[in-house]
């Protein structure tokens, strides 16, 4: 079994009232998907943060990274044979009937890294 992140990138156009039931939607698809083996861990962003650019070398506070642009505001780690099947997994994510965009990223260890190569689909 390989590891794949999905980073999920949301619209911040949602109303209020979507994003509770995005968020109870969400909660049943990580519990699922815990059943049938494949989620691993998730998280969420604090709406504040900072940007390191390596020319000017000082972090730049970011507030509220959200803001109009589908930015990254969690991931969430399965785990599964192949990237297609994490892409499977990842078109049956909740939020992308509110207007979610999810990409799929293959893990791998950084310590123990190989040189860069295409995964096997």
């Amino acid at each position: 079994m390989q590891e794949f992140i999905l980073l999920i990138r949301q619209n911040d156009t949602t109303p209020e009232d979507a994003l509770q039931q995005r968020s109870r939607l969400i909660d049943q698809w990580s519990q699922e998907q815990a059943q049938q083996g494949s989620y691993i861990t998730a998280h969420t962003f604090w709406d504040y943060g900072y940007t390191i650019h390596p020319i000017e070398g000082t972090p730049r506070r970011k507030v509220a990274p959200v803001s109009g642009d589908a930015e990254i505001c969690g991931y969430v780690i399965i785990q599964t044979g192949t990237i297609r099947e994490a892409a499977e997994i990842a078109k049956t994510w909740p939020g992308l009937d509110y207007g979610d965009s999810v990409e799929v990223r293959e893990l791998r260890d950084a310590i123990q890294q190989q040189p860069w190569h295409m995964p096997a689909e």
